[in-house]
């Protein structure tokens, strides 16, 4: 699968360089789609295994072999619904940390009266 190989390919070139780069959105939204799709793989692929009405050597054998393939696809299903879990949990972590930084600045603001231009106090 072309999408699978790609995203495999970014992902082992961004995850060494640090959670700046491979971000815990990126991740959630690479794997969404890859949840669709071997999703719907799985589900042709079967479907494409079961109709099969050629008569060659061996066709248990093949059909067995084409079966597992199915079993691989759903478990690398599972692994990117694991992985959108995952990123879902530390997408809320770096929310609830970005706002409690950002209330954690506005808590340090000194909330005393300014003086303006005329010299009259921004309270009056």
């Amino acid at each position: 699968m072309v999408p699978d190989v790609a995203i495999t390919l970014f992902t082992l070139i961004a995850i060494p360089f640090g959670a700046g780069f491979f971000h815990p959105i990126l991740a959630l939204l690479l794997s969404l789609p890859m949840i669709g799709v071997y999703a719907a793989i799985s589900v042709l692929h079967t479907i494409i295994i079961y109709g099969d009405e050629s008569n060659n050597y061996n066709k248990e054998d093949w059909d067995n072999l084409g079966y597992a393939e199915v079993g691989i696809q759903a478990i690398l299903g599972l692994c990117y619904i694991g992985m959108a879990v995952m990123s879902c949990v530390a997408v809320h972590q770096w929310r609830r940390m970005k706002r409690n930084a950002r209330l954690d600045r506005v808590g340090d603001v000194e909330l005393t009266p300014s003086k303006r231009d005329d010299g009259k106090s921004d309270t009056s």
